[in-house]
């Protein structure tokens, strides 16, 4: 018996006696770039699975120049990365000491790295 899959149920097609396409925009599909789609044929049915977050993790090219006290200072193939994380809790005077006192550890080891680079 010829007919299409609706809706869990199969309905006969009144102008064919043949299978209608389930997808006709499959090629359509096969042709757009960007997506990964495993076709599989299961019986007269296609199903398509999309999987854009399947993706290969990058890995990290950051070098750790030093670890401070409530952050980090990494070094990348084109930037210098500083990051800073502190509690509101202490209030913003206390944030404020606590982030330059970081910022200037961090200058500091900057300074001796490219000292012993320059040597």
């Amino acid at each position: 018996m010829n007919g299409k899959c609706v809706e869990g149920r199969l309905r006969l097609s009144e102008s064919k006696m043949e299978q209608a396409p389930i997808l006709p925009s499959v090629s359509k599909l096969e042709r757009s770039s960007g997506l990964r789609k495993q076709l599989s044929s299961l019986g007269t049915h296609q199903v398509i699975g999309f999987a854009p977050y399947n993706r290969k993790p990058r890995g990290s090219q950051d070098k750790v120049i030093c670890q401070l006290e409530n952050g980090w200072l990494k070094e990348s193939p084109r930037r210098i990365k500083f990051y800073n994380s502190v509690k509101k809790e202490l209030g913003r005077r206390m944030v404020e000491v606590v982030m330059h006192r970081d910022l200037k550890s961090a200058m500091e080891v900057m300074e001796i790295q490219e000292i012993l680079d320059n040597i």
